[in-house]
């Protein structure tokens, strides 16, 4: 991982990324 990457910032990714994934796939 990045130095400059907190596991945080990764965390809140991955989250918006599986609601965005969800949105998708209840269209």
């Amino acid at each position: 991982m990045d130095a400059g990457v907190s596991l945080e910032d990764v965390l809140r990714f991955t989250s918006l990324t599986v609601e965005d994934l969800a949105e998708i796939n209840h269209q």
